[in-house]
């Protein structure tokens, strides 16, 4: 299944000190969120049934979600910074509240930068750009759902 794309009035908060202090980052535009994947290992013995193979659960990755955000030129330089110092940080997801709900669906995760688009000039003004970010996920994500 393809990774899905939320756009409107999802959220992207970034917390580069590595604690729990979540800022606002940007004015996103389109969020491609990652799946989650598992590997297999062989576990075939010469006694298996039948002569098939047989396989084992693997390693999981938590995926790359690409965002695509406006934003000012000193964010710009804020993700350049984390990209450069190959610094792991900490992104939440805040997704919009359903009917009913009071509390946000979260998604939160540890990530490095592993692809990180020039500034292009947006048609919104002077001072707005886009880019487009690739994140890689490190260790489990974490998603809470809204309630």
């Amino acid at each position: 299944m393809a990774a899905k794309t939320h756009q409107k009035k999802c959220k992207v908060y970034l917390d580069s000190a590595g604690g729990t202090s979540y800022t606002q980052y940007g004015d996103l535009r389109a969020i491609m969120m990652p799946d989650k994947t598992r590997g297999t290992a062989d576990s075939t013995v010469m006694e298996s049934t039948d002569d098939y193979r047989e396989i084992i659960p693997g390693w999981k990755e938590g995926g790359e979600p690409t965002l695509r955000f406006a934003f000012h030129k000193t964010q710009y330089a804020l993700l350049d910074a984390i990209f450069e110092a190959d610094t792991i940080a900490r992104y939440q997801f805040k997704f919009p509240l359903l009917t009913g709900e009071t509390n946000n669906s979260l998604f939160t995760f540890l990530a490095v930068i592993t692809k990180l688009g020039h500034p292009e000039k947006s048609t919104e003004g002077d001072e707005i750009w886009e880019t487009e970010l690739t994140l890689k996920i490190s260790g489990k994500p974490t998603f809470t759902a809204g309630t």
